[in-house]
């Protein structure tokens, strides 16, 4: 610590303009760290401006690509159904064929039979035979079963509807 004598002028001039030489530099001092952290605020404020869009844009294109890798999922999942029930339908397709060639193969070999020379076409004009009349007794719906009631509420919405169609028909 710095003592000043009042007592010597030299000195005392000299600790005034140390004073004021401490006062300005205090200022100054104070300007500085005021401007720095202006500065500061002012690039935080910047950098927060420029990194909210970015953070934004990012987000939806996260979810844009989400998006897009579900809809390649669905239609692969779709192609993928598609072709079991082609593979379904060749397996069937095979099995019969392999069922036709042995039932051919052994008709022709074990029977004895022989393919058709000739095919005759023969149309009929009579009418088909009505179908037999079951009595109603042996059939499954019998009359003990009575029909289903109506409920209250139901019945109530058929008064309601009614009446108010009885009316707009009333007003036309």
């Amino acid at each position: 610590m710095i003592r000043i004598d009042q007592k010597n002028s030299a000195t005392s001039k000299n600790s005034a303009s140390w004073g004021k030489s401490q006062k300005n530099e205090g200022t100054y001092f104070a300007k500085e760290t005021t401007s720095v952290s202006l500065m500061m605020k002012r690039i935080f404020v910047t950098a927060l401006l420029l990194a909210l869009p970015l953070i934004g844009i990012l987000q939806v294109l996260q979810t844009n690509q989400l998006a897009q890798n579900g809809l390649a999922v669905n239609q692969l999942i779709k192609e993928r159904n598609a072709l079991e029930a082609n593979i379904r339908t060749l397996e069937a397709s095979i099995a019969s064929n392999v069922k036709l060639r042995e039932i051919r193969q052994q008709a022709t070999t074990r029977l004895g039979m022989v393919p058709a020379e000739k095919t005759m076409r023969i149309s009929i004009d009579q009418r088909q035979a009505a179908p037999i009349q079951v009595p109603l007794r042996f059939t499954s719906e019998s009359s003990d079963n009575p029909l289903p009631q109506k409920k209250w509420w139901e019945s109530l919405l058929d008064f309601t509807f009614n009446f108010f169609s009885r009316n707009q028909e009333s007003q036309q």
